[in-house]
């Protein structure tokens, strides 16, 4: 399965609506999540989340560069590309 941009962000925003309990259809995808009332605690289980589920490791300041739906994605996804394709896992 290729993981793409646009399906990490769906999945990004599902996540999200989740732990913040609102409709994902109010996230939008170009805000910074700081604007839902995203706090570093709720970025830390994200980022968990996205390191397991993906197979990845975020760097420290990962959600510091990436601050909106759509840079987490593309960011996200640049680094699940560089993971060789037997070493790759989404749980």
């Amino acid at each position: 399965m290729t993981i793409t941009p646009a399906y990490l962000e769906g999945w990004l925003v599902e996540r999200l609506a989740d732990y913040l309990e609102i409709d994902a259809g109010e996230i939008d995808a170009d805000e910074d999540v700081v604007r839902y009332g995203v706090d570093s605690l709720a970025k830390a289980s994200l980022g968990a989340e996205v390191e397991e589920t993906f197979g990845v490791q975020l760097e420290q300041d990962f959600f510091q560069v990436h601050l909106t739906v759509e840079s987490i994605a593309a960011g996200l996804s640049e680094q699940i590309a560089a993971v060789p394709a037997g070493e790759q896992t989404m749980t």
